[in-house]
């Protein structure tokens, strides 16, 4: 994604790795859902967090950033958008810990936070790297350098927590599992 930025969405540079990442994604999902003893059960990822709420902040917030223009003032379009998305995803990490480290069996303790930290810095990463290859758009060589693709990173941010959101609500049920681990296994 880094390279999309100055190669272009459509470059083979771009593309390909792309594509070898969602395969890969999807040969660790059939591993672990064929092996024995998986690294991480399917049932951790199936809790239903304050996500449906943190979400929707995040997404209202990367949308009222998306107000940013050359005319206006970064301190008052930038902030209040970093505030509402802040008082989003804050929640969402702080639920997504809790919610999986209570609900665990005891002896996947490790495995469990593993899992957690890698999916926040993979998260991190990849929505880095994808912001910032849209938003690079906007300072390739032209007569005039704009701020166009800061608004479409930005818009890709309240997109993509949108359908994070709708995700959240759709396909993970309402309340506890019924095999659910309360407490930290002591």
């Amino acid at each position: 994604m880094v390279t999309a930025g100055d190669a272009g969405w459509g470059a083979l540079g771009t593309v390909l790795p792309l594509v070898a990442a969602i395969l890969l994604y999807a040969l660790f999902v059939v591993v672990e859902r064929s092996v024995r003893s998986p690294l991480m059960r399917a049932e951790t990822l199936a809790r239903r967090p304050v996500g449906v709420a943190s979400f929707v902040l995040t997404a209202a917030g990367a949308m009222l950033m998306t107000r940013i223009s050359p005319d206006a003032s970064a301190y008052t379009t930038l902030p209040p958008g970093f505030v509402l998305a802040a008082l989003g995803i804050g929640p969402a990490f702080v639920t997504a810990t809790t919610t999986t480290m209570a609900n665990i069996p005891p002896g996947e303790n490790g495995v469990a936070s593993g899992v957690i930290n890698t999916f926040h810095e993979l998260g991190g990463s990849i929505g880095v790297a994808a912001v910032s290859a849209v938003a690079a758009s906007s300072l390739a060589p032209r007569p005039v350098a704009g701020i166009g693709g800061f608004v479409s990173g930005l818009t890709l941010c309240a997109v993509v927590a949108g359908a994070a959101a709708a995700i959240a609500l759709g396909l993970v049920p309402p309340g506890k599992p019924a095999t659910a681990f309360v407490g930290h296994g002591h």
